[in-house]
């Protein structure tokens, strides 16, 4: 009976191999959506799916940032996205938060270059309305 298992997997195997790679396009978009969804859930377990700093909440837009810095070493050490290793409990959210990738790289410039203070500028004119807004001061 092992034998025929094995041999249905292989099978299987070899059908699901043969699918995506007569539709890319749609393990694509299927990945995609997954990512997407597991990228939510993570966001609401930090507070929400919306930036802390400008009140962003395009979802492709959206990061989990760390606080205090450090998210390339964590990064290297883990096996697994980090929106994965909060869902599994792997990882706590503890001194993390959400931000767009706009508010995110100015937090970095603020944490290499304190000194910098007032002077990054974001400018959400297509999503706000508003004219530019000092993020940072």
């Amino acid at each position: 009976m092992g034998v025929i298992m094995q041999q249905e997997v292989k099978i299987g195997t070899i059908h699901t191999r043969a699918y995506r790679k007569r539709h890319p396009e749609r393990v694509k978009i299927s990945r995609k959506k997954v990512y997407l969804k597991r990228k939510q859930k993570a966001f609401e377990l930090l507070g929400g799916a919306f930036c802390a700093d400008c009140g962003c909440d395009e979802i492709a837009f959206l990061e989990i940032n760390h606080i205090n810095g450090g998210g390339s070493k964590e990064h290297k050490k883990r096996k697994c996205c980090l929106a994965d290793s909060i869902l599994s409990g792997k990882r706590s959210t503890d001194g993390l938060n959400v931000l767009c990738r706009v508010c995110n790289a100015i937090d970095f410039l603020k944490r290499k270059k304190p000194d910098s203070f007032g002077y990054h500028i974001a400018r959400w004119e297509k999503f706000t309305g508003k004219k530019a807004e000092l993020l940072n001061g």
